[in-house]
Protein backbone atom coordinates (compact mmCIF):
# COMPACT_ATOMS: atom_id res chain seq x y z
CA UNK A 1 0.00 0.00 0.00
CA UNK A 2 2.68 2.42 0.63
CA UNK A 3 4.19 1.66 -2.44
CA UNK A 4 0.71 2.69 -4.33
CA UNK A 5 0.86 5.88 -1.62
CA UNK A 6 3.71 7.06 -3.29
CA UNK A 7 2.64 6.40 -6.98
CA UNK A 8 -0.78 8.11 -6.26
CA UNK A 9 1.27 11.09 -5.02
CA UNK A 10 3.11 10.56 -8.74
CA UNK A 11 0.16 10.72 -10.53
CA UNK A 12 -0.91 13.49 -8.89
CA UNK A 13 2.13 15.22 -9.88
CA UNK A 14 1.75 14.05 -13.20
CA UNK A 15 -1.80 15.46 -13.65
CA UNK A 16 -0.77 18.96 -12.10
CA UNK A 17 2.38 19.47 -14.39
CA UNK A 18 -0.17 18.48 -17.47
CA UNK A 19 -2.73 21.05 -16.96
CA UNK A 20 0.04 23.89 -18.20
CA UNK A 21 0.97 23.94 -21.55
CA UNK A 22 4.21 25.21 -21.09
CA UNK A 23 7.16 22.94 -22.50
CA UNK A 24 9.18 22.41 -20.05
CA UNK A 25 6.53 21.19 -17.82
CA UNK A 26 5.16 18.83 -20.55
CA UNK A 27 9.26 17.56 -20.53
CA UNK A 28 8.90 16.97 -16.48
CA UNK A 29 5.65 15.08 -16.93
CA UNK A 30 7.05 12.93 -18.97
CA UNK A 31 10.27 12.02 -17.03
CA UNK A 32 7.62 11.90 -13.90
CA UNK A 33 6.38 9.15 -15.90
CA UNK A 34 9.72 7.44 -16.36
CA UNK A 35 9.99 7.44 -12.77
CA UNK A 36 6.66 5.72 -12.20
CA UNK A 37 8.08 3.12 -13.94
CA UNK A 38 11.35 3.23 -12.53
CA UNK A 39 9.39 3.24 -9.17
CA UNK A 40 7.55 0.71 -9.65
CA UNK A 41 10.92 -1.64 -10.77
CA UNK A 42 12.73 -0.86 -7.80
CA UNK A 43 9.48 -1.86 -5.24
CA UNK A 44 8.72 -5.17 -6.71
CA UNK A 45 12.13 -5.96 -6.65
CA UNK A 46 12.33 -4.63 -3.34
CA UNK A 47 9.15 -6.92 -2.07
CA UNK A 48 10.16 -9.92 -4.14
CA UNK A 49 13.87 -9.91 -2.07
CA UNK A 50 12.52 -8.76 1.04
CA UNK A 51 9.19 -10.19 1.38
CA UNK A 52 9.01 -13.27 -0.72
CA UNK A 53 12.83 -14.76 0.00
CA UNK A 54 13.90 -13.77 -3.36
CA UNK A 55 11.01 -15.54 -5.23
CA UNK A 56 8.30 -14.34 -6.73
CA UNK A 57 6.03 -16.11 -9.77
CA UNK A 58 4.77 -13.79 -12.72
CA UNK A 59 1.17 -13.90 -11.24
CA UNK A 60 2.20 -12.88 -7.60
CA UNK A 61 4.40 -10.08 -9.31
CA UNK A 62 1.60 -9.03 -11.60
CA UNK A 63 -0.83 -9.10 -8.97
CA UNK A 64 1.16 -6.83 -6.59
CA UNK A 65 1.73 -4.37 -10.08
CA UNK A 66 -2.04 -3.65 -10.33
CA UNK A 67 -2.69 -3.43 -6.85
CA UNK A 68 0.13 -0.94 -5.95
CA UNK A 69 -1.37 1.08 -9.47
CA UNK A 70 -5.10 0.57 -7.98
CA UNK A 71 -4.20 2.91 -4.42
CA UNK A 72 -1.87 4.80 -6.37
CA UNK A 73 -5.32 5.40 -8.63
CA UNK A 74 -7.71 6.28 -6.05
CA UNK A 75 -5.40 8.73 -4.34
CA UNK A 76 -4.95 10.11 -7.75
CA UNK A 77 -8.55 10.30 -8.66
CA UNK A 78 -10.00 11.76 -5.25
CA UNK A 79 -7.56 14.81 -6.22
CA UNK A 80 -8.60 14.92 -9.45
CA UNK A 81 -12.04 15.12 -8.38
CA UNK A 82 -11.95 17.34 -5.84
CA UNK A 83 -9.52 20.16 -8.32
CA UNK A 84 -12.27 19.72 -10.90
CA UNK A 85 -15.71 19.66 -8.56
CA UNK A 86 -14.27 22.87 -6.08
CA UNK A 87 -10.88 24.20 -7.53
CA UNK A 88 -11.17 24.42 -10.98
CA UNK A 89 -15.02 23.83 -12.15
CA UNK A 90 -14.42 24.75 -15.95
CA UNK A 91 -11.74 22.87 -16.41
CA UNK A 92 -14.04 19.59 -17.30
CA UNK A 93 -15.90 22.49 -19.87
CA UNK A 94 -12.77 23.21 -21.55
CA UNK A 95 -11.63 19.70 -21.66
CA UNK A 96 -14.30 18.81 -23.74
CA UNK A 97 -14.29 21.45 -26.28
CA UNK A 98 -11.02 20.45 -27.06
CA UNK A 99 -12.45 16.89 -27.24
CA UNK A 100 -14.55 18.38 -29.53
CA UNK A 101 -12.07 20.42 -32.06
CA UNK A 102 -9.77 17.11 -32.17
CA UNK A 103 -13.06 15.17 -32.94
CA UNK A 104 -14.09 17.34 -36.04
CA UNK A 105 -10.38 17.90 -37.09
CA UNK A 106 -10.07 14.16 -37.66
CA UNK A 107 -13.57 14.33 -39.29
CA UNK A 108 -14.85 11.49 -37.87
CA UNK A 109 -18.92 11.27 -38.01
CA UNK A 110 -20.20 11.90 -34.01
CA UNK A 111 -23.62 11.56 -33.97
CA UNK A 112 -25.32 13.75 -31.56
CA UNK A 113 -26.02 10.68 -29.03
CA UNK A 114 -22.22 10.34 -29.25
CA UNK A 115 -21.88 14.47 -27.94
CA UNK A 116 -24.10 13.74 -25.44
CA UNK A 117 -22.49 10.73 -23.85
CA UNK A 118 -19.46 12.52 -23.75
CA UNK A 119 -20.82 15.63 -21.93
CA UNK A 120 -22.22 12.76 -20.04
CA UNK A 121 -19.39 11.60 -18.94
CA UNK A 122 -17.56 14.82 -18.40
CA UNK A 123 -18.52 15.19 -14.42
CA UNK A 124 -16.31 15.56 -11.69
CA UNK A 125 -17.35 11.78 -10.65
CA UNK A 126 -16.97 10.59 -14.25
CA UNK A 127 -14.06 11.97 -14.85
CA UNK A 128 -12.36 10.37 -11.53
CA UNK A 129 -13.72 7.19 -12.32
CA UNK A 130 -12.21 7.66 -16.05
CA UNK A 131 -8.60 8.32 -14.35
CA UNK A 132 -8.84 4.87 -12.20
CA UNK A 133 -9.64 2.79 -15.22
CA UNK A 134 -6.48 4.59 -17.17
CA UNK A 135 -4.16 4.22 -14.38
CA UNK A 136 -5.39 0.49 -13.72
CA UNK A 137 -5.00 -0.10 -17.37
CA UNK A 138 -1.36 1.29 -17.74
CA UNK A 139 -0.72 -0.78 -14.35
CA UNK A 140 -1.89 -3.82 -16.53
CA UNK A 141 0.21 -3.17 -19.15
CA UNK A 142 3.33 -2.41 -17.20
CA UNK A 143 2.27 -5.44 -15.28
CA UNK A 144 2.38 -7.68 -18.02
CA UNK A 145 5.96 -6.22 -19.29
CA UNK A 146 7.60 -6.35 -15.95
CA UNK A 147 6.59 -9.17 -14.31
CA UNK A 148 9.01 -11.19 -17.00
CA UNK A 149 11.87 -9.48 -15.55
CA UNK A 150 11.35 -9.34 -12.16
CA UNK A 151 9.99 -12.85 -11.70
CA UNK A 152 12.38 -15.08 -10.30
CA UNK A 153 11.48 -19.15 -9.47
CA UNK A 154 12.50 -21.53 -6.78
CA UNK A 155 15.74 -23.18 -7.54
CA UNK A 156 15.18 -26.90 -7.75
CA UNK A 157 18.13 -27.71 -5.27
CA UNK A 158 16.10 -24.95 -2.92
Amino acid sequence: MFTGLFLGLMFTINFFLSLSHIGILGFISLITTVLVIYYTYREVIKFRNNDCDGCMTYGKSLIYIILSFFFGALISSAVKFFYVAFINKEYLDLLLQETYKVLDAMKFGISEENYDQLEKMMTPFGFAIQSIWANLLLGLLLGVIMSFFVRKEKSIFE
